[in-house]
């Protein structure tokens, strides 16, 4: 990134201010609270990331008594001109805005949610808000940010500066693939699974089917014997109630008699006792007066007439009582046949039937034939070893892409390269005798070796902690540090950072390690296109290209650039 200009609205003190930026090494001059830091750090944080020294979504950044504030930023990237807008509402909404230049107008490429914009200018910058904090932005009070990071953190900082981000996403990658693997895998062994258990049943397939086969020849002879003696004894039954029904026929028919000859007897007997008790010589009827010959003749007729009827009512009650006797015997017989046990039986086996057929019916549509079997789990096998192949591969992939892999051999080929810088700049710095060792390993509790990344310093007598260094020391360690990383982000990213700004870097530098410092950034000219230094320390005359600010009545003015 190279900054070509900054335009300033309601930002901070700053109301309208507009800046033009020449190459080379430039210092930004003015009082306390004159608008420095506003005008270069604070201003090419916001805008490209959205961060500030004071926070928040922007509305601290809005200038007092102002409803809103906007910053632009132009830069070259890869000899490409780009212009990122964000202005901030009071109370309300951020809006981002990216441009290129194209020929002769301003071409956007504005993403349709803020997220997306932002996406794309870090992409753009090469450069997340972190990275450049740590590197080419080094901002008041936190010279030593760098030294303050985790062994984790800083080599967090040192893999994005490398450009080493992306075997993040090659891992994550690596990872999705390999958890579509290990589902497969789970898919197949499960099929495999089902499918030997299919083939072991299959081998005793044929006996089953043979024995349900057999069981229904069985069952279909007692049914077709309990069909055949059902339908004949129902031809019995069918005989037996039609004797019945004759029998009850004729019973009724002999009841009828035998009532009716029974009532004309006691009917009879009745006339014989009147006649048999009657003195007088009158019909004990009519009262016609009858002659003793005629009434005895008369009461022996009535004696053969009920003599007659006794016989024959004694013959209907035999007849009766072997109509009994025979329709006895009938039911007997009838009961004897059982019908309706023998209809239930050929109901169940006739059940029975479907049964077996329904399942050796479905047992003939999901039989596999053995070959078919065989042959597919063979293909499933064969499926199963290369997913496995597979995984292997996409888990060797994740460790070869993870923090312990090749992001870390980088970073160990470029140890020597960023210790070499560090201590080129210290001795430039300072007439100190100290040199700066990384490490990327050290012994751990078990005696194995573990990934770290720790700063050493060595006076050229002993090793010592870098607590205890004075101030002025830590700040020439710091800054020597934070150069080192300026100067491999400069080149491990093709000089897509060509921007270095040191906001108020020279403030605890006596007077001639601030020129030996200034010597240094003099050198870093040929690796940087602009070297921005913000201070308001007496050197100057140190500067070619300077920009001055001062305060009128609250608001920042440009008072003078060079």
């Amino acid at each position: 990134m190279d900054l070509v200009s900054i335009q300033l609205t309601n930002f901070f003190s700053h109301r309208n201010t507009d800046i033009e930026l020449t190459g080379g090494l430039v210092g930004v001059f003015g009082p306390n609270g004159a608008g420095k830091s506003s005008l270069i750090t604070d201003s090419v944080t916001w805008c490209l990331w959205g961060k500030s020294r004071v926070g928040g979504a922007g509305d601290a950044c809005i200038s007092t008594g102002q409803t809103f504030c906007e910053v632009s930023i132009t830069f070259r990237v890869s000899n490409n001109t780009w212009k990122v807008t964000r202005a901030r509402v009071r109370d309300s909404k951020t809006v981002l805005d990216l441009h290129t230049w194209k020929v002769d107008r301003w071409d956007e490429l504005t993403g349709p949610t803020i997220k997306d914009t932002q996406n794309a200018i870090t992409t753009l910058l090469g450069m997340s808000y972190e990275v450049f904090q740590n590197s080419s932005c080094i901002e008041q009070g936190n010279a030593n940010s760098f030294s303050k990071l985790t062994p984790a953190e800083a080599a967090s900082v040192i893999l994005d500066i490398l450009q080493l981000g992306k075997y993040k996403q090659y891992r994550r990658i690596a990872y999705e693939k390999a958890t579509i693997v290990e589902q497969a895998i789970l898919k197949l062994n499960l099929s495999i699974q089902m499918l030997e258990a299919q083939v072991e049943a299959y081998k005793n397939s044929n006996e089953i089917y043979q024995a349900k086969l057999q069981s229904r020849e069985v069952v279909q002879a007692q049914y077709g014997t309990a069909v055949s003696t059902l339908e004949k004894s129902e031809t019995q039954s069918l005989i037996i109630l039609e004797q019945l029904s004759q029998l009850s026929s004729f019973r009724t028919s002999y009841d009828t008699t035998f009532g009716a000859t029974t009532t004309q007897l006691t009917k009879l007997e009745e006339q014989l006792r009147v006649l048999e008790h009657d003195q007088g010589a009158h019909c004990p009827l009519c009262k016609t007066e009858l002659a003793e010959n005629f009434l005895l003749g008369l009461q022996e007729t009535l004696k053969t007439s009920i003599s007659k009827l006794k016989e024959e009512r004694q013959e209907l009650h035999i007849s009766l009582v072997n109509n009994a006797v025979s329709m006895s015997d009938y039911e007997t017989e009838l009961r004897r046949l059982g019908l309706e046990s023998q209809k239930a039986h050929s109901k169940s086996l006739e059940k029975q039937l479907t049964t077996l057929d329904a399942e050796i019916s479905a047992f003939g549509a999901s039989a596999v034939s053995s070959d078919t079997a065989d042959m597919d789990l063979t293909k499933l096998q064969y499926q199963l070893a290369e997913a496995n192949k597979n995984l292997g591969t996409y888990t060797d992939l994740q460790k070869a892409f993870g923090p312990k892999g090749i992001p870390l051999l980088v970073v160990d080929n470029v140890v020597k390269e960023l210790e070499i810088a560090i201590n080129n700049n210290l001795k430039l710095l300072a007439d100190l005798p100290l040199s700066i060792g990384i490490s990327t390993q050290h012994e751990g509790r078990q005696g194995d070796m573990v990934d770290t990344f720790e700063i050493t310093l060595n006076d050229g007598l002993e090793i010592k902690p870098y607590i205890n260094y004075s101030g002025g020391e830590k700040m020439l360690i710091d800054l020597a540090i934070r150069l080192g990383l300026s100067e491999l982000l400069a080149k491990r990213n093709n000089f897509k950072v060509e921007t270095l700004i040191i906001d108020e870097g020279l403030g605890s530098l006596d007077e001639t390690n601030q020129l030996n410092f200034f010597q240094t950034l003099s050198n870093l000219e040929s690796k940087f296109k602009h070297v921005l230094v913000i201070t308001h320390t007496q050197v100057k005359d140190c500067f070619k290209h300077r920009i001055e600010l001062r305060k009128d009545n609250g608001i920042t003015v440009v008072d003078k650039q060079t």
